[in-house]
């Protein structure tokens, strides 16, 4: 079984929008674009996507519909640059940034423990 990381977000503090319940349960995912700078490779910022469809990144990256999306983050690049755009409704700065789109589990240590 894959596991999604777990999650720096509290579930508390999202909108209901952002949590993600039917992808990969028993977790409840958030799904994020993580902002990179490329002068020093900091993260610069984790924004949680509401309503977010893993479908059309499945559709972006080409990959099956078995495939969850969860393990690691996936690569923003040029190739990708406007169809991310349009699913995250942000304009990204390929130039200035590194982006990712990630999933974390809200609910990782709770479905972890209980798998042990």
């Amino acid at each position: 079984m894959i596991f999604p990381p777990p999650s720096s977000k509290l579930e508390e503090e999202l909108p209901e929008a952002a949590i993600d319940r039917t992808t990969y349960p028993p977790y409840r995912l958030v799904w994020c674009l993580e902002v990179f700078d490329k002068k020093d490779e900091h993260l610069v910022a984790e924004i949680a996507l509401e309503n977010f469809d893993v479908r059309a990144l499945r559709k972006i990256y080409r990959r099956p519909p078995s495939n969850p999306m969860i393990g690691g983050g996936w690569p923003v690049t040029g190739r990708y640059r406007h169809q991310v755009e349009m699913l995250t409704a942000r304009k990204l700065k390929l130039k200035q940034y590194t982006y990712f789109v990630a999933a974390s589990a809200l609910n990782y240590w709770e479905v972890n423990q209980t798998n042990d």
